[in-house]
């Protein structure tokens, strides 16, 4: 197709020119097209030039955001990496300083898989002495109360022993199937022992802390199942394993200094259940998400 005469003359009089040799479209209603005739006849080899042109431009050369975004960036990435996190979604979550602590473990970990300490022990003796602190306090606590901040001593040493036993699996080659059921299954019921080890709190609602046991099961229940469904292993909060045991070895050590009492105790796990309620959404979102 070929413009018809006259056309480039009466476009060149109704574009008025800010600079020679550089046209300034119009911006009226009548006036935001070239006409389609013009416009097809306008040279396509040129404009393919031109563009080629650019886009080699804009390839060697890599946008520079302005300064108010720049000053923008490093909260913005750091919210990323907090959701990712363990990607897994860790912003609201103690499960976060997991690296952290596990520095600090490193040389004790060395340590134990030189004296021959295998991952699968580890996890097996963190889940018997959970137990037996679990009776004891359940036992004994209400004739002597002190023995309530066994709770608080006992929960920071086994998330040491958590995470000891996977870094001895990850770092020395001890991976393997029976481990990864073992991790599981022996967190799952140290959890529930040591939660129920509150009924024994004099006035305490007894389905609360069964109730408590039941849905951190669950949330670790919906944590695993995001493997099965291709995204991985979710840690996401805001009641996660560790965010669970910070808060009972805080009433641990409350209840064993005589500044709590039962009507404390039951608020705090019916807001316990009520946030493992919202863990569990979350995981079971985050991970359909990731596996999309």
């Amino acid at each position: 197709m070929t413009t018809p005469d006259g056309w480039d003359e009466l476009w060149d009089r109704r574009r008025p020119r800010r600079f020679p040799g550089r046209p300034r479209w119009r911006t009226g209603r009548r006036f935001r097209t070239r006409p389609p005739a013009l416009a097809l006849a306008s040279g396509a080899a040129d404009r393919s030039d031109a563009q080629a042109e650019c886009n080699r431009g804009h390839a060697a050369t890599p946008a520079i955001p302005p300064p108010r975004l720049l000053r923008r960036l490093p909260s913005r990435c750091a919210n990323l990496s907090g959701r990712r996190g363990a990607g897994n979604g860790q912003a609201v979550s103690i499960y976060a300083l997991k690296g952290r602590f596990q520095a600090l473990l490193r040389p004790l970990v060395g340590a134990l898989h030189r004296a021959g300490a295998t991952a699968n022990q580890v996890t097996v003796a963190a889940l018997a002495l959970s137990l037996a602190v679990a009776a004891l306090v359940h036992l004994r606590a209400p004739e002597q109360p002190l023995l309530y901040v066994l709770l608080p001593g006992w929960m920071l040493l086994r998330m040491a022993l958590n995470a000891i036993d996977g870094m001895l699996a990850r770092e020395f080659g001890q991976q393997s199937r029976l481990g990864a059921y073992l991790n599981e299954l022996c967190d799952v019921i140290a959890d529930a022992a040591l939660y129920l080890s509150l009924l024994s709190v004099p006035g305490v609602v007894p389905h609360l802390p069964w109730a408590l046991a039941l849905l951190a099961a669950l949330t670790e229940y919906a944590g695993v199942l995001g493997v099965m469904t291709g995204a991985s292993r979710r840690y996401d909060g805001p009641m996660g394993k560790s965010d669970r045991a910070f808060v009972v070895g805080l009433l641990g050590l409350l209840l064993g200094l005589g500044l709590v009492s039962a009507p404390a105790v039951n608020g705090v796990l019916v807001a316990m259940a009520l946030l493992c309620l919202v863990t569990v959404w979350r995981r079971v979102a985050r991970g359909l998400r990731e596996s999309h």
